[in-house]
């Protein structure tokens, strides 16, 4: 996908979140929110600005460690610029790099002309380097061979009856011992170099107590925007069980989410569920220097599967009430699946969502949009004895915004479809260590 797609795909033409604007006091560290949160009236439910405001100051500090991880705090703790064998067969051994040139012990039967290694053996596609690593029993084989040598008489015997007389070669790859016992040497002698990390080498891990700022957060900001999203999940004896969430990353690049904070406040009858990370790595084929056709030396470096995704596992946490997580909206998170504990009876789990615009690029918010609920107008009027003129009233009832409920509900079913989409397609990639 060209740049300029990449970026047409995740900068929405229509939709975009609303933040609310925060102010910042850089001596104090205290917050005041200026404008109204979407979908959340300041009248109606004054009572919970300032619950939010507390829960945005205490995401203060974890934030602005975030926002300057990768300046201040990043380490890359292992560095390789290659995946290649290398070869330590001995050196009398006639040793091609592949499997079959492991030398046959005295008690095992000459190897088929035409099985792999055979004098007249033709080498096709068959195998890949990577085929040892995907063989989970290869260990037992190494161990054996140093116990027992390879020259075992039952292996012999095993070996003959494991092979295919109508074809050699394809009794070798269906599980033959012999090639198990092949493939267990190859591993054995032709290992990768890969780097090793001292876990107790200064500057592995930068991060100190004294890193935690009380005040001065994103380089002494004095506002700050902040998506606010109240999600809960409610599930019920006919409704017993939650499914899980999606994969994804908070919002799209008009709204420069660069955190979130989720705060766990409430949780009832529902069994243990856990918040699971990954994140896109970045495409390695152009700079690590490979051979061509061997993906088994880049398995073992990076665990990357032949024609996988470029997803990487990060970890999960466990969402138990009361806990709150913070993280870099670089990482996909989705949720692990529940259910009712007890099914007789309802259950529920409540989460306060914060997401953080970039503080250096501030985006339209609530102060920039009046608000879009129909009712919230219609409710100011009545409450203050407003009317509009004779003159003009016709023609505000045929002003199509605000919106009401039944619009927004159809609206909030198109946004959602258009970041699915952009999700599919941002999750989407697959490692192609092609030929040079």
């Amino acid at each position: 996908m060209a740049p300029t797609d990449q970026v047409s795909v995740t900068f929405s033409q229509r939709f975009q979140w609303l933040p609310c604007d925060v102010v910042l006091d850089p001596a104090t560290g205290s917050v005041k929110i200026t404008s109204y949160i979407n979908n959340l009236h300041p009248q109606e439910h004054a009572h919970l600005y300032p619950i939010v405001e507390r829960f945005i100051k205490k995401s203060l500090p974890a934030w602005d460690i975030l926002y300057r991880w990768q300046d201040d705090f990043a380490v890359q703790r292992l560095q390789t610029e290659e995946a290649i064998l290398d070869c330590q067969a001995e050196e009398d051994v006639n040793c091609g790099c592949k499997p079959w040139d492991r030398p046959l012990g005295q008690d095992e039967a000459p190897r088929h002309p035409y099985e792999p290694g055979g004098e007249e053996y033709e080498e096709d596609s068959r195998w890949s380097l990577c085929d040892i690593d995907e063989v989970s029993d290869t260990s037992e084989f190494c161990e054996g061979s140093k116990d027992k040598g390879l020259s075992d008489q039952d292996d012999s015997d095993q070996d003959d009856s494991d092979q295919d007389d109508s074809d050699p070669e394809q009794g070798y790859f269906q599980g033959s011992q012999r090639r198990k016992l092949d493939e267990a040497w190859f591993k054995s002698t032709h290992r990768v170099n890969v780097p090793d990390s001292d876990p107790n080498a200064a500057g592995y891990v930068k991060i100190t107590p004294g890193d935690v700022k009380t005040t001065g957060f994103f380089k002494d900001k004095k506002q700050i925007q902040v998506i606010v999203k109240l999600a809960n999940i409610h599930l019920t004896p006919e409704s017993p069980s939650y499914d899980g969430g999606s994969w994804h990353t908070e919002g799209q690049l008009k709204e420069h989410i660069v955190s979130t904070a989720l705060y766990y406040y409430d949780s009832e009858n529902i069994t243990d569920c856990s918040l699971s990370f990954r994140t896109n790595t970045v495409d390695l084929s152009d700079e690590i220097s490979y051979n061509q056709y061997e993906h088994g030396p880049i398995y073992r470096t990076f665990a990357i599967e032949r024609e996988g995704d470029r997803q990487q596992d990060i970890g999960s946490v466990h969402t138990k009430a009361g806990r709150a997580i913070f993280f870099p909206n670089l990482m996909q998170h989705h949720v692990s699946p529940f259910r009712l504990v007890d099914r007789t009876k309802p259950g529920h789990r409540k989460i306060l969502a914060l997401f953080l615009v970039d503080p250096a690029i501030p985006i339209i918010s609530t102060s920039n949009v009046p608000p879009q609920q129909k009712n919230w107008w219609d409710q100011h009027r009545l409450h203050n004895g407003e009317s509009l003129p004779d003159s003009v009233n016709g023609k505000a009832r045929d002003v199509e915004w605000p919106m009401g409920l039944e619009e927004a509900k159809v609206v909030r079913l198109q946004l959602m479809d258009e970041r699915t989409s952009i999700q599919e397609q941002y999750s989407g990639g697959s490692w192609n260590f092609c030929e040079h």
